[in-house]
């Protein structure tokens, strides 16, 4: 049975930060560093702490826990119906080439699916189930949503799982790989799809005998390679936590036998990931997606691999100014159309890009846009963003 790995102690700031998000768990077992709102908090402690002395603090450690323990204990609420008329609609298009319109519907309202979640990410369609799975990484759970039947608790406990990547290339079952990004590994479901369990077995959680920082978002191809990012996001002080043992934030490629080898070591915060396809090109070279969700350099990067899954060459796919509000977003998760187009969540909503690296659109969003996954004809976009989790209609791609 699958147990998360206890952490040292935090310094008393980081764990106030972290109280209250989920009563299961030990406080020190979480991270702060997906909300804002938690980590500005937690940067304003220590001048409580210099200022005023243990005693004010720890009253403010009590007041703040409760606050939050209560706040926690209301669960995701299903947008119902009737509740349907509602559905967000005040999202804006930005188009900047009309071949927007060939994936874009712009008369399509924008539904919020369901809210209340901590931090929504990861999501995933099974195409057997015929329904979405994904993350709410503080929370430590993982939640379904059925078109049909609506929204369920699919995982209790999921070792505080970011990104979610479903296996069919092993049989004709499908396998849900979990990365665990407070746990510092990647790890698979003991279980199938239809019987969820929180029974994990544990498939990487070191590189060259130091253990992987926080692995965040994988893609699978078809040979059975499991391509992921392990920015520092799990990590109570990130770069600078104590217990970072790597000296750089990867790019890996973890093969069918769970060999892992490293394709990237530059980029300071890589995130999002995804193949143009899950198997070569004519050319026999794979493409290869990574956003990097630096503030002073946020950008999307394009690698070009041969089939041993060696870089032939990196290039900046599309490149962004610095951003100083990070309330905004930054680059994220992503995924390619058929038609070789990315669309991609980043700074204020959606972003639409040519195989080029050309910008076609913005998707102008109400919420932090984290990650997208699509349903299976590509004619509808499931967004997690912060509390939310958002679908827009699309038009429906040839395959």
């Amino acid at each position: 049975m699958f147990t998360l790995n206890k952490m040292m102690s935090r310094p008393i700031c980081n764990t106030i930060s972290a109280a209250g998000y989920n009563p299961d768990y030990n406080s020190s077992d979480y991270s702060s560093d997906y909300s804002s709102d938690y980590s500005i908090y937690s940067n304003t402690c220590s001048n409580i702490t210099r200022r005023f002395g243990s005693q004010l603090l720890a009253l403010l450690v009590m007041y703040y826990t409760l606050s939050v323990s209560h706040h926690s204990q209301a669960a995701p609420v299903l947008n119902l119906p009737e509740q349907e008329k509602s559905s967000l609609r005040n999202i804006r298009y930005e188009i900047f080439d009309d071949r927007a319109y060939e994936v874009l519907n712009t008369s399509a309202p924008l539904h919020t699916l369901a809210s209340g979640f901590q931090w929504a990410e990861g999501p995933v369609w099974s195409s057997a189930g015929q329904y979405l799975l994904f993350s709410d990484i503080p929370a430590g759970k993982v939640f379904q949503f059925h078109p049909d039947q609506g929204l369920n608790e699919y995982l209790p406990v999921s070792g505080f799982s970011n990104g979610l990547v479903i296996n069919t290339s092993d049989s004709e079952a499908e396998q849900l790989i979990l990365l665990q990004s407070r746990s510092r590994q990647v790890a698979v479901m003991q279980a199938p799809l239809d019987k969820p369990k929180a029974n994990y077995q544990r498939v990487v959680s070191q590189f060259n005998g130091m253990r992987l920082n926080s692995p965040n978002d994988g893609v699978l191809s078809q040979d059975g390679s499991l391509l992921f990012t392990d920015p520092p996001y799990g990590l109570a002080q990130q770069l600078n936590d104590p217990e970072k043992e790597l000296a750089f934030q990867g790019v890996y490629r973890l093969s069918k036998q769970h060999e892992l080898s490293l394709i990237d070591d530059s980029l300071r915060y890589p995130n999002g990931i995804a193949l143009a396809a899950s198997v070569p090109s004519s050319d026999n070279t794979y493409t290869l997606y990574v956003a990097a969700s630096n503030p002073q350099k946020p950008a999307w990067y394009q690698y070009t691999l041969n089939t041993d899954w060696q870089v032939i060459q990196r290039q900046v796919f599309h490149q962004l100014p610095p951003v100083k509000d990070e309330g905004r977003g930054l680059p994220d998760g992503l995924k390619v159309l058929p038609s070789g187009d990315v669309l991609a969540t980043g700074p204020d909503g959606l972003w639409l890009f040519a195989h080029s690296g050309k910008l076609l659109a913005k998707v102008h969003l109400p919420s932090i846009a984290a990650n997208l996954a699509f349903n299976d004809d590509y004619s509808t976009v499931f967004v997690t963003a912060h509390q939310h989790l958002y679908s827009l209609d699309l038009v429906k791609q040839p395959q």
